[in-house]
């Protein structure tokens, strides 16, 4: 997961039009990383330059992650500071397209592929980066920031504009941390504190505060700032007949669980029972009985105490997920953890997911989720899951599930896998 922040100001110089002291500029970004230390558990850093004072708490999610951020480094004779959080799926490839500029380095890192990107390709190097990321780069040449954001906007990214200068920060959190913003929020938003999933990309209830959008980059310079969008989804007609378009979809989603499954660091699966969940835990079982080994896949699922006695279909959930879980995880032969949670630890985490999202706003969906993610940190630092399937495609793939036949990437077991019910709170 990893946070990062940073204050620049161009004008003055970070600190100096308040007369504050380098110390206290340390101790300023400092406090912005401790805001949001969940995220970033695995070491944190502070570096400062005249006009620029970064700051960085990771998890480490690959072997590519072994560095120490902010990272610090030089472009044609000039400092350059860079920060990322997420991961680059297309990791490999970059390094070999990379290999022949510069000497090789002993090991390679994602701050080392993203320092020689930008000095091949410019901002434009965004482009070339395939998986969930925000990035931030100080320029010491051109004395210019450049923050970036993934296609989907899967890693957060938040930013603020002052008189010559910007704060910004992975998380609400860590810019309320600064002493030069204030949180307000913006009456005229409010309908977004009742419902965050009505903000448009940008959007946020506080006033002067600014969400990167996804798939944009912007820049900011003595000349102001600019706001670029690098990416975007097209529509085109759709010429493929089922059979075809079942066959994409598999390939699709066959690359993509095998370029985000971490084989370095503890991996495990979010698993409902659905179609979206138990797809990539399908493909993750078939890419480790490829590799031989036996290696096995962790995978949770949460129930709630009440859900025998007080279940209510609804459109949204329909079923109980922990049954069709535990079936699916018999049948694919995972190692697989039930969560139990009582309607007191929901309203218990309620304020610990306000202050994770930095946002004003409340709801089950959030605490729920908090909880699993909380537990399943003690098993493993990543973990695949089908969250946003929904969204993202609609329910179009729906349709083909019976040809589909994901759970196939696993023979059937004739015994019942280890199943540990674990209440919390």
């Amino acid at each position: 997961m990893s946070g990062m922040a940073g204050w620049v100001d161009l004008r003055h110089g970070v600190g100096q039009q308040a007369n504050i002291p380098r110390s206290k500029v340390a101790e300023i970004v400092s406090a912005m990383i401790v805001a949001m230390s969940g995220r970033g558990p695995d070491g944190h850093a502070v570096w400062l330059g005249p006009e620029v004072a970064l700051g960085h708490c990771r998890t480490v999610n690959s072997r590519y992650d072994w560095d120490e951020q902010p990272w610090i480094g030089e472009i044609h004779g000039a400092t350059v500071a860079i920060m990322y959080t997420g991961q680059l799926y297309n990791a490999a490839q970059l390094q070999q397209q990379l290999a022949g500029l510069g000497p090789a380095p002993d090991r390679w890192s994602y701050a080392e592929i993203i320092r020689r990107a930008y000095a091949q390709w410019g901002v434009g190097f965004v482009e070339r980066l395939e998986g969930m990321f925000a990035i931030a780069i100080w320029d010491g040449q051109k004395r210019r920031l450049l923050l970036a954001r993934d296609r989907l906007g899967l890693q957060p990214l938040y930013y603020t504009l002052r008189d010559g200068g910007v704060i910004f920060g992975s998380v609400p959190t860590a810019i309320k941390a600064h002493p030069h913003f204030t949180a307000r929020l913006d009456t005229s938003a409010l309908a977004i504190v009742l419902q965050p999933r009505m903000a448009l990309p940008g959007e946020t209830p506080l006033q002067g505060l600014h969400e990167l959008p996804p798939a944009s980059v912007l820049t900011f310079d003595e000349r102001g700032h600019e706001l670029h969008r690098y990416w975007k989804l097209e529509s085109a007609a759709h010429t493929d007949d089922f059979e075809q378009t079942k066959d994409r979809v598999r390939e699709l989603l066959e690359g993509v669980v095998a370029r985000q499954y971490v084989h370095e660091v503890p991996c495990a699966a979010m698993l409902s029972g659905g179609i979206d969940s138990t797809s990539v835990a399908a493909l993750v079982m078939k890419q480790l009985a490829s590799q031989g080994g036996g290696a096995a896949l962790d995978t949770f699922c949460l129930k709630f105490d009440s859900d025998e006695d007080a279940f209510t279909s609804t459109e949204l959930r329909p079923d109980i997920d922990a049954p069709f879980a535990a079936l699916a995880a018999e049948y694919m032969g995972t190692r697989h953890t039930t969560l139990s949670a009582t309607m007191q630890d929901l309203l218990g985490v309620i304020p610990a997911t306000r202050k994770a999202r930095g946002l004003p706003g409340w709801g089950q969906f959030d605490a729920s989720m908090y909880l699993l993610f909380e537990r399943m940190r003690g098993n493993c630092s990543v973990a695949l899951t089908g969250e946003a399937a929904d969204e993202s495609n609609g329910n179009c793939s729906y349709t083909s599930v019976h040809d589909f036949t994901p759970m196939s990437a696993a023979p059937p077991r004739t015994t019942r896998p280890r199943e540990r019910d674990v209440r919390i709170g």
